[in-house]
């Protein structure tokens, strides 16, 4: 014959569950303690960290809005075409549409 299993404790629910989570929570750190950091040692790291060695934060952050402001001449076109076609000979239509805008 086999030896029977421990049988596992059920899982906690509604209350009782709440209550371990925020138990758990306060035993464990907070990512607002920072790890043992002052603010001025984190912004320090951080500004190390954003080299252009490292990572070329401002240089990538540059290209995303260059590529933003090119985005947005196709997305005005796409929008007033759309606009154009849903309104279309309706002048009582395009007078709301411009109202809601």
């Amino acid at each position: 014959m086999s030896e029977p299993q421990p049988v596992e404790p059920a899982r906690p629910t509604g209350p009782r569950k709440i209550q371990e989570i925020t138990e758990h929570a306060r035993k464990h750190a907070s990512a607002w303690k920072l790890g043992g950091l002052s603010l001025m040692q984190l912004a320090k790291r951080v500004w190390r960290q954003m080299g252009v060695a490292q990572d070329d934060t401002f240089g990538r952050s540059a290209e995303l809005a260059f590529y933003f402001l090119l985005a947005i001449f196709p997305l005005l076109v796409c929008f007033l075409t759309m606009l154009g076609l849903v309104v279309g000979n309706h002048p009582v239509v395009g007078a709301y549409a411009i109202v809601a805008m």
